[in-house]
């Protein structure tokens, strides 16, 4: 299954720290991320540092390289976040996505 991981930081502190973020977390991880902006909220204005919004897939590599993948972001946060006197506030969550025809509980039979 193609897992998702979603990093959120929350009160970043200077202009440098969601490109010091994402150059460490492509480095770290091997993978391609993306900034993204949740369902529902708004965009930032330009030049604010509210919330940084990156998310990566996993694909069909098995379980363990995407638990792997999960462990070497949270490692990374844990030094970004460690760098600061008053750290900005991250989360990291890894949730499944379904691949074109497969269903969720929710979603229902496919239809084709």
């Amino acid at each position: 299954m193609v897992k998702k991981i979603s990093v959120r930081v929350s009160g970043l502190n200077s202009l440098d720290d969601p490109d010091r973020l994402y150059k460490a977390l492509t480095a770290e991880t091997g993978l391609t991320w993306i900034r993204e902006q949740p369902e529902g909220e708004r965009a930032p204005v330009l030049g604010t540092l509210e919330d940084l919004f990156l998310a990566t897939i996993v694909g069909k590599t098995g379980e363990l390289v995407a638990e792997y993948a999960f462990e070497k972001v949270k490692e990374v946060l844990r030094r970004f976040t460690s760098e600061y006197l008053e750290p900005p506030e991250v989360s990291v969550e890894m949730e499944p996505v379904p691949e074109l025809g497969e269903t969720t509980a929710s979603d229902g039979p496919a239809e084709g």
